[in-house]
Formats: structure tokens, sequence, C-alpha cells
């Protein structure tokens, strides 16, 4: 169970009285459910919850219920406004990104302190954790009350506990695969697995975990396949302790099934935390695994983009798209910095800016853009999808240094 958040420049909300409720944990019961900015059909879609997720509910207003902002969630104020970590005027608003298009979701004043730093996309606003007296809303029609407060600390000591064991058994399988046949003692293992799976009938991908290494470890004890089973366990202990952003690609083989998995438990144990907390925890950038690249992941997308386009096509070939993506590419100019936030589905690793403003996001299979961060450039580019992200996506095809 995860989060998915976009943000969308649109509205800002308007003020209702609201209905005060017990706080209680509340879990979606639909898809593509939306988190608004204010408590209105109208107002801006901050981002989506989805099926079983949790969320902290502290009130009701005009059919919306308000819960507190989801984990990793940053919002930004203009840095003029704040000296010292100190506020030093009233009503300054706090927005969704760093834009004075954004929605505005809370309002600080004289006096209020705020910790935060510049933000990379436009460092003329300061990066904050929300305030306490930010809200967001959701239908009411769409959460079931499943417990108190107190229903989100049990559930975070359960994953915690369940991740400390798949973790400490992926380990030990590791070091046993390590082992000549002779020497490798599979059996606690697989009696351990057995146990695990049977005790975690309330946690579904937990269980499949478990089943998937114990069928592994049982065939390696059957028939010997030590080499190519050493290579899956060792895959997946380091996509356990591997915190890499959120696999989105469809994967067909058992090792990214798992890191899938330490994503997708990794985003709601931030989420559950962040209800806990007054001061959510500060999301950390994920590194890739050592089992993929950007080359080899834009690569993937690239090559999507080119299967779809010959599937409807009838006597056209890899060259005639290729001729056909060189036609429509366009010449861009700005400056390269890294995209650093941990977002799913992001299209692009890299932000174009255009006097010091963020203008599209960047990604290239061809090319090595990271060499030429920070550096004045002129590119050639073609325009890709970019999943109702607030910029354009480009794939990158070739960089010129330098202003031209």
């Amino acid at each position: 169970m995860h989060l998915r958040y976009f943000i969308i420049l649109l509205a800002t909300p308007f003020l209702l009285t609201a209905k005060e409720l017990p706080v209680f944990t509340g879990k979606i019961a639909g898809e593509r459910v939306r988190l608004r900015s204010s408590p209105h059909l109208n107002s801006a879609v901050i981002g989506e919850l989805h099926k079983d997720d949790y969320v902290k509910v502290i009130g009701e207003q005009a059919g919306f219920l308000v819960i507190e902002p989801p984990s990793g969630m940053k919002m930004y104020v203009y840095r003029t406004y704040v000296f010292d970590q100190t506020v030093d005027a009233n009503n300054v608003n706090v927005r969704l990104s760093p834009s004075l298009q954004a929605p505005i979701v809370a309002q600080l004043h004289s006096g209020d302190k705020v910790t935060g730093k510049p933000s990379s996309q436009n460092p003329k606003w300061l990066e904050i954790d929300p305030p306490s007296t930010a809200k967001l809303y959701i239908a009411k029609d769409y959460v079931v009350k499943v417990g108190g407060e107190d229903f989100l600390k049990e559930q975070i000591e359960t994953l915690d506990k369940a991740n400390n064991l798949l973790l400490t058994t992926y380990k030990d399988a590791e070091s046993e695969m390590k082992k000549t046949a002779e020497e490798m003692q599979l059996e606690p293992l697989i009696a351990r697995l057995n146990n695990l799976k049977d005790s975690w009938n309330t946690l579904p991908e937990h269980k499949k975990r478990a089943s998937e290494l114990k069928e592994l470890l049982e065939e390696t004890s059957k028939n010997g396949k030590v080499a190519a089973l050493e290579a899956q366990a060792a895959s997946a202990s380091a996509a356990l302790e591997a915190h890499e952003k959120q696999a989105h690609e469809q994967r067909l083989s058992y090792e990214l099934r798992i890191q899938e998995l330490e994503n997708q438990l990794q985003a709601q144990k931030n989420q559950l935390i962040a209800s806990l907390e007054t001061a959510p925890l500060e999301t950390l950038p994920l590194p890739l695994s050592p089992h993929e690249s950007p080359v080899s992941k834009w690569q993937l997308v690239e090559q999507s983009y080119q299967n779809q386009w010959l599937s409807k096509q009838t006597g056209l070939s890899a060259a005639d798209y290729q001729k056909l993506q060189s036609d429509n590419a366009v010449s861009l100019k700005g400056v390269i910095t890294p995209y650093k936030a941990s977002t799913k589905n992001a299209p692009g690793d890299f932000i174009l800016l255009i006097n010091d403003l963020p203008s599209a996001f960047l990604y290239s299979p061809f090319i090595d853009l990271s060499v030429v961060v920070g550096k004045e450039v002129s590119l050639t580019a073609v325009e890709r999808d970019n999943h109702y992200f607030a910029y354009p996506s480009y794939c990158v095809t070739q960089v010129k240094t330098g202003p031209s």
C-alpha cells in the first residue's frame, strides 16, 4: 500500500467551518481517490490515494473528511518572508509547489518558526514540512473507519517486525547460498519461512515473498542449482536493503518483484509514521539498485515507444521510426539540474531550468546527462508523455554545452 501524489497548479482553497470528530484511522475503499486542497469538487487535486491506503482523519467539512498531509509531502513558503528560521510577516501563504500559481493550503504568521531548505526547483522558495495548520480533504464516501490513533502505531510495529524478519531471513539465505552444496544448511530456513507465512495472514505481500523464497530454497536443496539461486537470493537481499525509487516498470523476474515490494513497504511505513508525528519525517532520495542504471531504464522506455509505433504501422521499419523522431525533434536551451524527488512514475531524471525556473523534465538513454549538470546547454530532444506532471517531458538525443 502506498501513496502516489502529484502537484497540480490550480486554484487556491476556500474556507468552511469544520466539524470536529474524534481522531481515527481510515482506510481507502476505492481506487484513485482524489486528495484535494479544500472541501469542494472544484478545488485543486493534490494527488491520489489507492485502495487500502491509510489516512489519519481529524475532522469533517462539507461532506469531506479532513486529514493530515501524507508522509513525505513538502510545502513551500517564499524565502523573503523568513529570516533566521522565523516568519516576519502575517498571512504568509504556504503553497504546494514553489510557484505563485500553486494552491494555498495554510498560512503562517509573524513569529512562527519554520525549518527548511531552499527548493531545488526554485531557490527563491523555502521547502518545509507541512505546518500543523495544513489540512487536506477527501470525499467521506471513500473512507472506512478501521480504528483509532493507536491503530496506526500497531500497524507500524507489525510492519517493522515483519520487515526485519523477512530481511534477516534473506540475509541468512544469501549467506547459505555462498557455501558449497555440502556445507549448506537450508532446512532450518525453510522451517522458519513456513512459520512466518503461516503467521502473516494479514500481510499478504509478506506471505507471498516468504512463500517464494521457501520454494526457491527447496528447489536449491533438491536440485543443487546453487549458482542460479545464489544470484536470486543475493538480488533479493539487495532489493530489501536498498532504499530506491518505487519500481513502476512491469517485471517478470523474481528479483524485481522483490524490489517492488520493498518500495511499497517503505512508502507505507513513511505514511504511517507521518500520521503519528507532529513533524513528518523527510523522505530521503533512494539510490538505484546495483542491477539497474538510468541508461538501461530509459532504453526500455524508448524501446516501448518504438514497439508501440511499429505495431500500428504496415510496411514500415525501425529506420522509419527513427526518421520520424528526428523530424519531430525540437531545440531547447537552459541549465540542467537533477530531479531529486522520490516520486513514482516521474517522467525524467533531470529538470531543465530556463531563467532559473523549472520548465521541463529530461531523460536520455543515449547521453549521460549528469556530466552536464549545472551547465548551460543547447539540447535536441523529442517530447514524451509527462504522466500528468506539471512540466512537459523530453527524451534528449543531442547535447551541446555553452551558449549558442
